[in-house]
């Protein structure tokens, strides 16, 4: 183990983020003096990332000279020569990084308790939630580091970005127009209140349901209605009983549930009014989804402390809501459209509330559900997708990448119905 630490610390980011862990109990008396020489060398060459063995040997011999006799000079040099051809493999540099990662944060926690304990202003008890969180995230992309790297087998590449892997939309026209949804992709729904969000994620939830393997999930976390209420609508939805004929045979809609869609337990629902950035990584790590919904994004709690403002968090939230598509799966978030968008068919996406914040950039597909003002329209939801990314494939019609189309809402059912038309823009 010494001769592992000792290699690993000849890098200086290795040796920056983690000599302070190692004591000098932990090491042999040599062991330390060589770890002292490290921390000399980085100093005298600020520009030297990697030490190079045999001119450390060198300067280390020369600053002990009037400290060790020749035996003890022959001693180290029998040490370096070890160093010198010591292989660490992968596996064991895995364990020890990831063993100073977790020594860090468990010291960077105990200094925050005592701050909470002492009442000092410092730390609060969000602080430490933080801190696991982080340890959470690196400990997770250090170990997965290699899953980072792009592959560059062909038929890999295809089959992740336009082959027949993914989720199909029960919506026909989103499967001509933004084809199936896969892992790494973030859609964002926007819509004025009451135009048919909630109702959208219920169409679209429990048919993607219907595709999963028994073992996965979709991870729906809710803090707009009661997690009862969608409960109740998510067998509706999956079933296609109303709430009378639920109420009058419970047991048979439960059946059909299960036919059409299988186990309730595919969905999971979330119900907090309040809920933060770290609730969310702890729920994913419990159920590790393969579809994520958030009804609504914007209201969950996370990164005040990182930035200035509003706008500021909105981007950072939107982005790392990106990044659990990235590690989990299809990320989903209904979004709020501003005033000036009530009564319009078709809204643009400037209207998306905080659109500023960055939320257009971050999203790899926008749909946006437009409410006709005109009475004559009654229960007619108006669709468009102002921005695309993910139109590519077999699945895709030429020229649907930013279409609109129309369909009627089955409020008493929460699914969408075709009415047969559509236009491309």
């Amino acid at each position: 183990m010494e001769r592992d630490i000792l290699t690993l610390f000849r890098n200086r980011e290795n040796y920056d983020r983690f000599c302070y862990l190692v004591t000098e109990g932990v090491l042999s008396w040599e062991g330390w003096n060589i770890i002292q020489g490290y921390k000399r060398y980085f100093k005298d060459h600020p520009d030297v990332e990697e030490i190079n063995l045999l001119d450390f040997r060198t300067e280390f011999k020369f600053n002990n000279l009037g400290k060790f006799n020749k035996e003890k000079l022959e001693q180290y040099d029998r040490i370096f020569l070890e160093l010198s051809t010591h292989v660490i493999s992968k596996a064991t540099t895995e364990d020890i990084i990831a063993k100073f990662i977790e020594l860090d944060y468990a010291h960077k926690i105990h200094e925050a308790s005592l701050n909470i304990v002492s009442k000092s202003e410092k730390n609060d008890i969000s602080d430490i939630e933080k801190l696991l969180s982080d340890y959470n995230r690196e400990i997770t992309k250090y170990t997965k580091e290699d899953t980072a790297l792009v592959t560059t087998d062909i038929y890999k590449l295809l089959e992740a970005t336009i082959g027949g892997t993914g989720y199909n939309w029960r919506i026909h026209n989103l499967n001509e127009s933004i084809g199936p949804i896969r892992r790494g992709n973030f859609v964002v729904v926007g819509a004025r209140p009451d135009s048919g969000k909630t109702t959208f994620l219920l169409n679209e939830a429990t048919y993607i349901a219907s595709q999963l393997d028994p073992d996965q999930c979709i991870l729906w976390l809710n803090n707009e209605e009661v997690g009862e209420k969608i409960g109740r609508r998510i067998i509706e939805s999956g079933s296609g009983f109303t709430t009378a004929q639920l109420r009058d045979d419970p047991l048979g809609g439960i059946e059909k549930f299960k036919e059409m869609v299988g186990d309730l337990s595919k969905i999971k629902v979330i119900y907090q009014s309040v809920m933060s950035t770290r609730e969310v990584e702890r729920w994913c790590k419990k159920y590790k989804p393969s579809v994520i919904i958030f009804d609504q994004l914007w209201k969950v709690t996370g990164f005040e402390k990182e930035v200035a403002n509003e706008t500021g968090r909105q981007a950072q939230l939107f982005a790392w809501a990106r990044s659990l598509a990235s590690q989990w799966g299809p990320v989903l978030v209904v979004h709020q459209l501003g005033g000036p968008a009530e009564g319009e068919k078709f809204p643009p996406m400037s209207a998306l509330y905080g659109s500023q914040t960055g939320i257009q950039g971050e999203a790899d597909a926008i749909i946006i559900i437009g409410r006709s003002a005109d009475p004559r329209d009654g229960d007619t939801r108006f669709f468009s997708i102002p921005k695309n990314k993910m139109g590519d494939g077999k699945y895709v019609k030429p020229g649907m990448r930013n279409a609109r189309f129309a369909l009627n809402i089955k409020p008493d059912i929460a699914r969408y119905e075709d009415v047969g038309t559509y236009t491309i823009t």
